[in-house]
């Protein structure tokens, strides 16, 4: 029946070019790339005490930079990774409105949010394949879940054949049939193979010997397989749902951050505040 492969189209592995995108050696996106021109402003912190003070026209911009970002709309992808960025951006741009404190800020979320930037390329792959494919593998594994179940309350009977048809022509032609479209499945249909050739051997006594059934029914590993097919579908839904919370915890971390940014403007408006957050 094939080597197992429990990736089939179904059910693919997520993302399809995980390989790819793993490969230490291939060239940066041009997401990467803004990620590292981001990181590299920060190699280098300025010098706060030969800054000027800020003017009216850089608390202004800094301000609408701040709503800008306030605004965007909900996105467990971008707000991981996109977001973030814009607010490293911001702290940046304007070194003399921000200081010591929205540096400080910044590198505290450089470190928290590091590993999930670096790693958004593959995330945001998984995320655009398997969010739209999660209806028809649902469905997918509802129905295999369906033929195994079939599959293991079938039993072997003779009274499984109708009486007066024992051994007909047409019962032949249809067990032949059956048995031809099950064994054109690909391979990597091992598990379905498995079950519905239980169904046909159980429905025609008259053609498969009890032998051949006991053969069948006793093959080690399907239920393995079975397992290890669920375990990877699980694995790959927590992954979906780790994505969705982590946006949400990433989001509140850049709004907490906007506050305070916004506290510093309003300080910095009063000369006074201004000079001591220098």
């Amino acid at each position: 029946m094939g080597e197992l492969n429990l990736h089939p189209p179904e059910h693919p592995r997520f993302p399809s070019e995980s390989e790819r995108i793993q490969d230490p050696h291939r060239s940066p996106t041009e997401h990467e790339r803004n990620i590292l021109d981001v990181f590299m402003r920060y190699k280098q912190v300025p010098d706060f005490e030969k800054l000027s003070a800020p003017t009216n026209e850089q608390l202004e911009a800094a301000s609408a930079r701040i709503e800008e970002i306030a605004g965007q709309p909900a996105d467990s992808l971008k707000d991981q990774d996109e977001r973030v960025l814009d607010l490293l951006r911001l702290i940046s741009d304007f070194p003399e409105v921000f200081g010591k404190v929205g540096y400080f800020l910044a590198a505290e979320i450089m470190n928290a949010a590091k590993n999930n930037i670096e790693t958004s390329e593959f995330r945001r792959a998984f995320f655009k394949e398997y969010e739209p494919m999660m209806p028809q593998i649902r469905e997918y594994l509802r129905n295999a879940a369906n033929l195994r179940r079939r599959g293991t309350t079938v039993k072997y009977s003779p009274n499984n054949v109708p009486e007066g048809q024992w051994g007909t022509p047409e019962r032949r032609a249809a067990a032949k049939e059956q048995m031809e479209l099950v064994q054109g499945l690909p391979d990597y249909y091992v598990m379905e193979k498995f079950w519905r050739t239980l169904e046909i051997v159980c429905s025609y006594p008259d053609f498969f010997t009890k032998e051949q059934f006991d053969q069948l029914a006793t093959r080690k590993g399907i239920e393995q397989a079975w397992k290890a097919h669920l375990a990877k579908a699980r694995q790959d839904f927590t992954y979906y749902k780790s994505i969705l919370h982590t946006g949400k915890l990433f989001r509140q971390m850049v709004d907490s951050a906007l506050d305070v940014l916004r506290t510093i403007i309003k300080e910095r408006r009063d000369p006074s505040e201004g000079q001591s957050l220098q």
